[in-house]
C-alpha cells in the first residue's frame, strides 16, 4: 500500500518561496549598490574649439561656440610635457582666436576649460 504524505508538498512550496525571497533580496542589494555608484557623475559641458597648426609650428585655436560657452572662466593649452599656457580669459565669445606661444609640431595637446561652477573639462585633444 502506498501512502500519500501531504506534508511533503508543503515543504517544496516553502522551499520555492524562500528561494524567490532570497533572489529578490539579492537583486535589491545589487541595485542599491549600482545606483549608489552613479551619484558622483558630472554633467557634460559643451564648448567647441578647433585648432590648426601654423607654418612656424605654433597653433591657432578658434572658439566655435557651444551651449556652455557663457559659463567658461578660462581655457588653457596643456602640452605633451605637462606645461600649460593660458589662451582664453573669462567669457570668451564664439569666433575668438588665440595662438600658442610654443611649437606644437609632433605633440599631443589638450585644451582644458574652467567653468563658473568650479569644474574643469577637456574640450579638445589633438595630435599635431
Amino acid at each position: 500500500m502506498n501512502r500519500h504524505h501531504p506534508e511533503e508538498a508543503v515543504s517544496q512550496v516553502l522551499g520555492v518561496i524562500l528561494m524567490v525571497a532570497l533572489a529578490v533580496i539579492l537583486a535589491a542589494v545589487t541595485a542599491s549598490t549600482v545606483l549608489s555608484m552613479t551619484g558622483d557623475l558630472q554633467t557634460m559641458k559643451f564648448v567647441s574649439v578647433v585648432g590648426e597648426k601654423n607654418d612656424d609650428g605654433t597653433a591657432t585655436f578658434t572658439i566655435q561656440g557651444g551651449e556652455d560657452l557663457k559659463t567658461v572662466t578660462g581655457i588653457s593649452l596643456v602640452y605633451q610635457d605637462g606645461t600649460a599656457e593660458h589662451l582664453f580669459s573669462a567669457s570668451p565669445s564664439a569666433g575668438a582666436v588665440a595662438t600658442s606661444t610654443s611649437s606644437v609640431a609632433g605633440q599631443r595637446i589638450v585644451l582644458a576649460a574652467s567653468f563658473t561652477d568650479g569644474t574643469q573639462m577637456m574640450i579638445l585633444e589633438k595630435q599635431f
